[in-house]
């Protein structure tokens, strides 16, 4: 889990508990941070962008983890230094790059550990103790010398003093291929990311616990209201923004719609206010909606704290 003044991320896999955990620490920051609910596999670039070098490993050390694993009845495949393991390495530059532990072996059904345009670290250790590690890096036909930096920089943190084996793709070594369990077919085309599409924002409402939208068009700021919740949706992220002046209930409501980034009313993070033509004197003012319309048509100023009050 992450957290700054503006921003709270839950990095998981389908967990109840850490779902309730994250809830809590948000209603104990009165909603005022942006959440995101990020799921393993799924992750945005806001999210690895706060890390700046982000490394998965299989498996974990946790008591939580090892009694998950024993009651599932599942293999652990925590990450250790005496056996092989496979990191697919991505990323557009040093602050924004990323080494995922994947399954060692290339012909897993439904997994895609290499494709032409990503690059691999095969950390592998030897079966002779006095051999020491190998390590082979792994570069797809699609990928270019600033792709092969960040393996680099990636190795360093991995595998910290060990000079890697370089492999092109097409003229790999038969140990490569062995330590993957057998060369087979892989995809030849770089795996791509949703694009973003035009964004579509949704006013919401909750009855009886089912959710109701409204799609709002032509949208600008002026149309988030204090008082509601609103669906932001790109086709690759969904955002849901709520109002200071939203009922608990219904914040809570707001926490349930799913893979979402929940925002309040003066927390907005840039990543969702390039969609707007963003002012962040109206994202600052108190009171509720016409209050504040009110106090702009007036005089152009935001009307006091004392005007409206924090729903609770």
């Amino acid at each position: 889990m992450a957290v700054d003044a503006e921003f709270l991320a839950l990095w998981k896999e389908e967990r109840t508990s850490a779902i309730s955990l994250a809830t809590k620490m948000v209603e104990s920051l009165k909603f005022l941070p942006a959440q995101a609910r990020i799921y393993e596999g799924n992750e945005p670039i806001q999210f690895f962008s706060i890390f700046q070098s982000f490394i998965v490993f299989k498996g974990g050390v946790s008591d939580g983890y090892k009694k998950y694993i024993a009651e599932k009845e599942v293999p652990d495949d925590t990450y250790t230094e005496d056996r092989v393991a496979l990191f697919r390495v991505q990323g557009s530059g040093p602050d924004n790059m990323q080494a995922i532990q994947v399954e060692p072996r290339c012909m897993v059904p439904g997994s895609i550990p290499i494709t032409s345009g990503y690059l691999v670290l095969v950390v592998a250790s030897a079966v002779s103790a006095l051999s020491g590690s190998s390590v082979f890096n792994w570069s797809g036909n699609l990928t270019t010398p600033e792709d092969q930096e960040l393996v680099e920089r990636q190795l360093d943190v991995i595998k910290p003093n060990v000079q890697s084996k370089p492999q092109k793709e097409g003229s790999e070594s038969e140990q490569f291929w062995e330590f993957l369990g057998g060369k087979s077919e892989y995809p030849s085309q770089k795996i791509a990311r949703d694009a973003e599409n035009d964004p579509h924002l949704f006013s919401c409402t909750f009855s009886k616990g089912n959710l109701k939208v409204t799609e709002i068009f032509n949208f600008t700021q002026d149309d988030l209201m204090t008082e509601d919740i609103f669906i932001l949706d790109c086709h690759s992220e969904i955002f849901v923004w709520v109002g200071q002046q939203v009922d608990s209930k219904n914040r809570m409501h707001a926490l349930t719609i799913g893979e979402v980034i929940l925002l309040g009313l003066g927390s907005e993070p840039p990543f969702f206010t390039r969609f707007f033509t963003w002012d962040s004197g109206k994202s600052a003012m108190q009171g509720n909606s016409f209050q504040r319309k009110l106090a702009i048509v007036k005089n152009g100023i935001s009307p006091t704290p004392e005007l409206g009050s924090v729903a609770q």
